[in-house]
């Protein structure tokens, strides 16, 4: 670790730089890297960026960063253009919500500010249809639950749902 008594500006600047995508990597990662506390290593870039030795910091936050690069990494191997829920989907792994989407936008938002190199051209952000009726809408259109008849039911259905029933409930079921 080193004293601020010994702090040797230029040589810590250009120990920072050295790291990749260090303007997207939170202190402490920094500061492990460079032998220098996150505490110690905030003050010391506050005061190079007052110097002019480091540039302003990145207004990305690193789960922003991490967003962006798995989408730039999946682009990297799938071309053509490529929608982003059906990316996201398989960068996550499962049915993405709204939060998740949005959290993809945002990352794509900010990439554009920050000039990191993504092709945008090749993402089309297009709506997925809800699933769930939209502002208050019930499930059951004029207040009654609906029902079909026991002879609209496909005999193939109607035999695995008496064997689920018969399964779950036991010998007291269907």
């Amino acid at each position: 670790m080193m004293n601020m008594s010994q702090i040797d500006y230029d040589v810590l600047a250009k120990k920072i730089q050295e790291i990749a995508d260090w303007r997207y990597l939170p202190s402490d990662v920094i500061g492990r890297k460079v032998g220098v506390t996150a505490r110690s290593l905030q003050r010391y870039m506050f005061q190079m960026r007052e110097r002019g030795m480091l540039p302003a910091p990145s207004k990305m936050k690193p789960e922003t960063y991490k967003n962006y690069l798995k989408l730039k990494n999946y682009m990297a191997t799938h071309p053509g253009k490529l929608n982003l829920t059906e990316m996201v989907e398989s960068i996550i792994g499962c049915y993405t919500s709204g939060s998740n989407m949005d959290s993809y936008r945002n990352a794509i938002t900010q990439a554009k500010a920050e000039c990191l190199p993504l092709d945008f051209d090749r993402i089309e952000d297009v709506k997925r249809a809800r699933i769930k009726p939209a502002g208050g809408a019930k499930w059951r259109s004029d207040g009654k639950i609906r029902f079909i008849d026991w002879a609209q039911v496909d005999p193939i259905h109607l035999h695995a749902f008496v064997a689920l029933i018969k399964h779950t409930g036991g010998r007291h079921a269907a």
